[in-house]
Order: structure tokens, then sequence, then C-alpha cells
């Protein structure tokens, strides 16, 4: 009995050990894209009103690259900046040194919580609460949002030996008004709200449970 508590014990420390080791691997990998990030569009970043987040988020801020209530057609400003920021994103994060850490790059379409929706949409057409329509319709249009920005984004790379990679690994995802932004005084700031944002997610949670597999397979 005590050599089975023993045996349980030092698989227990081993997955811990290598559960710490890869968190730490992780954490460094997440610092060393947003260094790598933050060193190449630090100038263009400025230039643009956008900002790079910790989370590895890329938001644009400037009004003439977000979208009009209710719609979720691309200014022209900001599909210029798209085609210039787009080879150079992708690049850095292609590279072998972060090609195989990275599980998901998502193009995510936000709305404001003002937006409630137009009177012939099918959402409109629900028999549920108003409230609950007006949730159906900011996740639709958040997804035409993201939508618009990835059939940009697929334009702007489809000559680029890193398309396949790009295929796999890009989504755009609906947010609706679940994340808007906020003004300096705690109030809800409608007009940057309205945006699409780049968002890199590592496989963390693939890594851990592989070694969960490997100490205690099913």
């Amino acid at each position: 009995m005590t050599g089975m508590m023993l045996v349980f014990m030092l698989i227990a420390i081993i997955f811990m050990v290598r559960v710490q080791q890869v968190a730490t691997d992780l954490k460094d990998t997440k610092g060393k894209i947003y260094q790598a990030l933050d060193k190449s569009f630090s100038k263009d970043l400025k230039k643009w009103d956008a900002e790079l987040l910790p989370n590895l988020t890329i938001r644009f801020k400037n009004p003439e690259t977000l979208f009009a209530s209710g719609k979720y057609g691309l200014q022209p400003k900001f599909q210029l900046i798209l085609e210039e920021f787009i080879p150079k994103y992708f690049e850095i994060l292609n590279s072998s040194e972060f090609r195989s850490s990275i599980k998901e790059i998502a193009i995510e379409g936000h709305t404001d919580p003002s937006f409630s929706g137009s009177d012939d949409s099918d959402c409109d057409r629900m028999k549920v609460r108003k409230e609950l329509k007006i949730i159906c319709e900011n996740i639709g249009l958040s997804q035409d949002r993201a939508q618009s920005v990835y059939i940009k984004t697929l334009e702007v790379m489809q000559d680029s030996p890193a398309l396949d990679d790009f295929v796999k690994k890009v989504h755009p995802h609906d947010v609706g008004s679940s994340e808007p932004i906020y003004n300096d005084k705690g109030d809800v700031d409608f007009e940057k709200s309205r945006r699409v944002e780049f968002k890199v997610f590592t496989n963390a949670e693939e890594r851990l449970e592989e070694i969960a597999n490997k100490i205690s397979p099913k």
C-alpha cells in the first residue's frame, strides 16, 4: 500500500514539474511574440492609432478605421492599413520561432450596445424577448464585420507562401456587444466599440493535455 502511494506521489510530482515547465515556456513564448510584434509595429501603431495589448491583441482605435453604426463595410483608410499590416503580422506569427506555439489567430468582430438591429431581420422574427433579439442582431453584425476583415485578409494573403498555414489557423469570430470599449469616465464609447481585433491564442491547453495523457494514458 505504501509503495503504491509513493508511486502516485511520484507521478503527481512529475506531472506538476512538467506542467510548471510548460507554463514557463508558454509564458516566455507569449512574451517573445509580444516583443516581436511591438518591435515590428511600434511606429506603425502610433501612425494607425492602434495598440498592442498584453494578451496579444491588436486593436485599431482611429474612428476612420472603424465601422459606422449598423454597418460592416470596411472604411477605405482601414483597407489601406490592412494591406500594410497583414503581411508583416503573419510573417512574424508564421515564423519558425512561433509557428508551432500558435493554435489560432482570431479576427474578432465587435459591436456597440446601442445597436438594436433592423425590422426585417431573422432575429426580429424570433419569438423571444426583445433583449434576446438585440443580442442576436449584434452577434450577426459582429460576424459580418469579422468576415469583412477576413475576406480582405484572404485577398492580401492569396499569393503568400504562408497561405496554407493562414487558412488553417485564422478564423473570424463574432463577439457581439459583450466586450465594449469604455472611456475615461467609465461610460461605453460607442464609436470605438464598433471594431475588429486580431488576437493570438497559443496551444497551452493542448500541450498540458498531452502531458497528462503521457503520464496517465486513458
